[in-house]
Order: structure tokens, then C-alpha cells, then sequence
């Protein structure tokens, strides 16, 4: 699948999803959708609460944290508090370590009970192989439809986390999986694994499965699905051990939602948590006659709701069109085009792009020096830090001046605390 609709380079040149191309053409890309951790505990106690790892207590050492975390409002009991009749269900790969919480005690009404990657054939256990009914998807999925099946004739309202235990190691297949993708598919010079291509697939069936079974009972129309796919093992991020944070920008993981109109295969670069699904639920329960709230407890979910952007034009997309953005002082991010602060959404910029250590200097040494940059023209070479503070203030200051009718955002980033190499 293509994360970016009309860049080839954002898809895999082996790996085939159908599928999950198939939901995305039918919703929205969150191209810049990032997960709550880099790894999967964290993120899956964060993907409940609606909370950032941080705001949730996910420290092993710090007392009372699984206690607090027990008590908090998540998407089952937030939807419950809505309507008694939400029937909820979590099948796969649950995975809450350190205190082995179980879905039922999370208001889950059905569940596999506590399960962790050994549930789903974990690493070092004897792939890649073929096996019947691999990483258990196949069971997964059975136990999702008859579920929607269950619900749905009861008339009632439901919420399914299905959590696959595919693509985590270890491989495991159909054989007529990896015979077909030996067959029709040419390894690519970033994937070319069969066996790593086949389970990909065939967890990519279970996803079309349940999205037929949607499109099966017409209940499309009034059905968030979101797509959010894990770490694979091949791109694990350094971690912070002390916090389960990955490092610098590794936790940048693109989802996607279907339930929209007018967003069909469209694309958002908004920066957002994947986390932020509660957000989705709470501004409907929040418009809905009898859901819960900010005294019971929706108050506590990291971030807003993205519910606006993908019904089209409300929300954050509106608020974002009307507020004048900068960013003046130094950027120090990635260089590329598609990474310069114009292109990262600021209407305007001032400063640098880089340090004015010795080490970054020096290759600018041929260049005049590290240049003063406004917007995408050079204002001076080589800047000069003695001026930078006073012009900094004045760039912020003017541009305040120019949008104080209207709703802004600025930042400034200030070189008052780096320190220059002798």
C-alpha cells in the first residue's frame, strides 16, 4: 500500500496488501500517524486509555501505576457509558505484561483471556514454516465475523479490537500463500523474503474478511475501522529502555480510518497519535444524548479528537486553515525538501537550519559559512550569533504584529543554551 497516494517510494516493492489498499481507497491516510510507543506494551495499554504512555504511568519501578491504570476510563467503558447496549469484544494479541490485566477486567464482554506473542507462535519457535491456521489468523478472524454477526442481528451496538499476532516473529504461512508468492511475485531490492511476503498476505486476507463482512451487513455507513499496523521486527527503533520511547523520530507509523464522506483515499499530513482513536469516540459521545463527560473522566485523553477531519472540513482541518503559523530560531531537523519547516506546514520562517558548532560548520566552509534563512531565501552569510537573539525578537515581534487579528501559532527556538566547541 501506498502511504503517500502518488509517491511509489512509500510502498513496499514485494510486499502485496490488497486488502488493506482497498480500505485505505475507501478512507483516509494518516501519512504522519504516529504510535504512542516503540513497542507494543506501552502502546497497547495507550491505545485503551486514549493516553500517551507518560500520562498512563507505564513504569514498571513507580508505585501504584497498575493500580491508577485499573480505574481509568477506556474504550469499552467509555462506550459503555454511552449505551449499555455497546457489546465489546478484543481478540488476539492483548499482551498487558507486568500485572497481566486481563480484557475482561477491562469491561472487554469477549476475549481469547490473557494472551501474549507465544499465543501466536512467537520468535524461536520453529519458523519459517507453513502451518495450518498461521500466527492464528485464520481463528482470529472467524471469532471477529461471528461476532459482527452476533451483534448485528441483536441490533446492537459494537466496538471489535481485532490484534493480530502477524507480522511478529515468527514467520508462519499457508503453504499456498508462499507457493503463490513464489509463483506471481518478483523479490524487490527492500523486501524480497517469501516466506515474510506470504504472512503478510495472509494476515492481509483476515483484514479483507472483515471488511467484507461490513460491506456484507451495510454497515459501513455508521462504522469507524481503523487500520493500524505494528512494528515489524526489521524496523524495531532504538529504544529508551528507562521509558519504552523510541529515539528521535522512529515512532512515525501511518494508519488509516475508514468512515468518511468525502474523504475517499485521501490523505492527511496532520501529526497525530494513533492513540487518538478515543478521541473519535468521545466527540460522538459527546454529541450523543447520555455519554459521559469531562466529569467522568474524558477529560484525561491525550490530544484531540480527530473527528472533525474526517467527516471533511470541521475540526482541526478548519481551526488549522485559519491560523497563521511560524517558526523563527534554529531547525536543526532533516534538510531534505519534503522536511523544511515550509513544507512541514509554517507560513513563515526565520532562522537556521542548522548549528554553528564546529561541527556542522565546517561543511558550509566552502559555501561562505551557515546561512541566516527567512522563508527560503538567504538573508545573510555567514550568520552571525552575537545579532541573533535581537533578531529573532524582531522577526516574532513583526510577525505578531501582522496576524494579532487573527488566530496564530509560534514558536520560537532560541541558541541561548548551545554551546560553542573551542
Amino acid at each position: 500500500m501506498r502511504i503517500i497516494p502518488d509517491d511509489d517510494r512509500t510502498r513496499s516493492d514485494y510486499f502485496q496488501t490488497p486488502n488493506t489498499e482497498r480500505l485505505a481507497e475507501l478512507g483516509m491516510r494518516f501519512t504522519q500517524g504516529y504510535s504512542p510507543a516503540a513497542s507494543c506494551c506501552p502502546t497497547r495499554r495507550a491505545l485503551q486509555t486514549g493516553q500517551v504512555p507518560a500520562r498512563h504511568i507505564y513504569s514498571a519501578d513507580r508505585q501504584g501505576w497498575l493500580e491508577t491504570y485499573r480505574k481509568q476510563l477506556n474504550l469499552p467503558r467509555m462506550l459503555k457509558a454511552s449505551d449499555d447496549q455497546c457489546v465489546t469484544a478484543h481478540f488476539g494479541k492483548w499482551d498487558h505484561r507486568y500485572d497481566e490485566i486481563a480484557p475482561t477486567e477491562q469491561d472487554f464482554d469477549v476475549s481469547d483471556g490473557y494472551t501474549g506473542n507465544g499465543t501466536g507462535g512467537s520468535k524461536g519457535t520453529g519458523g519459517p514454516a507453513a502451518m495450518p491456521d498461521p500466527k492464528r489468523i485464520d481463528t482470529i478472524t472467524d471469532k471477529a465475523l461471528h461476532f459482527i454477526d452476533e451483534s448485528h442481528a441483536c441490533d446492537k451496538p459494537f466496538y471489535l479490537q481485532v490484534s493480530h499476532y502477524a507480522v511478529h516473529l515468527d514467520i508462519f504461512y499457508n503453504d499456498e500463500t508462499l507457493a503463490d508468492v513464489k509463483r506471481n511475485l518478483s523479490p524487490g531490492k527492500k523486501h524480497n523474503m517469501p516466506e515474510f511476503a506470504a504472512m503478510t498476505s495472509d494476515m492481509d486476507a483476515g483484514i479483507g474478511r472483515v471488511l467484507d463482512k461490513l460491506i456484507e451487513l451495510d454497515l459501513l455507513d455508521n462504522t469507524y475501522l481503523v487500520c493500524r499496523i505494528g512494528w515489524s521486527h526489521f524496523l524495531r527503533p532504538k529504544l529508551n529502555r528507562m521509558n519504552h520511547e523510541p529515539d528521535h523520530q522512529s515512532a512515525c507509523l501511518p494508519f488509516c480510518i475508514l468512515h468518511c464522506s468525502g474523504s475517499d483515499g485521501s490523505a492527511s499530513q496532520y501529526r497525530l497519535h494513533s492513540c487518538r482513536r478515543s478521541g473519535v469516540l468521545r466527540s460522538w459521545l459527546l454529541r450523543s444524548n447520555g455519554g459521559p463527560d469531562a466529569a467522568n473522566g474524558c477529560a484525561g485523553r491525550s490530544g484531540n479528537s480527530f473527528h472533525g477531519l474526517l467527516r471533511g472540513g470541521s475540526g482541526l482541518q478548519s481551526l488549522a486553515c485559519s491560523y497563521a503559523t511560524a517558526c523563527i530560531g534554529k531547525w536543526h531537523l532533516e534538510f531534505d525538501e519534503p522536511f523544511l519547516p515550509r513544507n512541514q506546514g509554517f507560513d513563515h520562517y526565520f532562522g537556521l537550519l542548522h548549528n554553528l558548532d564546529p561541527v556542522e560548520v565546517v561543511y558550509f566552509q566552502d559555501e561562505g559559512g551557515v546561512p541566516l534563512i527567512r522563508h527560503d531565501e538567504v538573508v545573510k552569510r555567514p550568520a552571525d550569533p552575537s545579532e541573533l537573539t535581537e533578531r529573532y525578537t524582531d522577526e516574532a515581534i513583526g510577525f505578531i504584529e501582522k496576524n494579532k487579528d487573527g488566530p496564530f501559532f509560534i514558536i520560537c527556538h532560541t541558541r541561548c543554551c548551545t554551546i560553542r566547541w573551542a
